[in-house]
């Protein structure tokens, strides 16, 4: 079971998107995080593959939170989705560029943010699988 990490300082927003992904067919185990200290340290404190939908301008600023995701490179083996209103908002560090994180601009399309979450568990079942048979794999040479 893939975890969704909600990391938006607005509740209503939490609360809508916690409602999209339970009315899924697929089940997900769902976080939250208010702020972006909460998100980070969910972040540090998590082993398991998460994909992540982060505000993008999270009080107090969205950008601290990107600037501490390019300075721990062990935390960007989430998939993030980022979600905005505006791209002006956006001054990714240039870890996160090469990256090119998704972005879904708010209002968005339900169909958009399906396709976005599939994506994310595909690569994380990817990630996981690749990690199991990497010893095994290795034992081979």
């Amino acid at each position: 079971m893939i975890t969704i990490l909600l990391a938006d300082d607005s509740d209503a927003i939490r609360q809508a998107y916690r409602f999209i992904l339970e009315d899924n067919e697929r089940a997900y185990r769902i976080e939250e995080a208010r702020t972006q200290r909460e998100a980070v340290q969910h972040l540090r404190n998590s082993a398991e593959p998460l994909v992540v939908l982060l505000d993008a301008v999270m009080l107090p600023d969205g950008a601290n939170l990107f600037t501490t995701l390019a300075a721990e490179p062990h935390l960007l083996d989430r998939h993030y989705i980022i979600i905005t209103t505006t791209k002006e908002h956006l001054n990714l560090p240039p870890e996160l560029l090469e990256r090119a994180l998704p972005v879904l601009m708010k209002p968005f399309d339900l169909e958009d943010f399906s396709r976005l979450i599939d994506a994310g568990e595909a690569q994380l079942e990817q990630q996981a699988t690749a990690l199991i048979l990497q010893p095994v794999c290795a034992g081979r040479e």
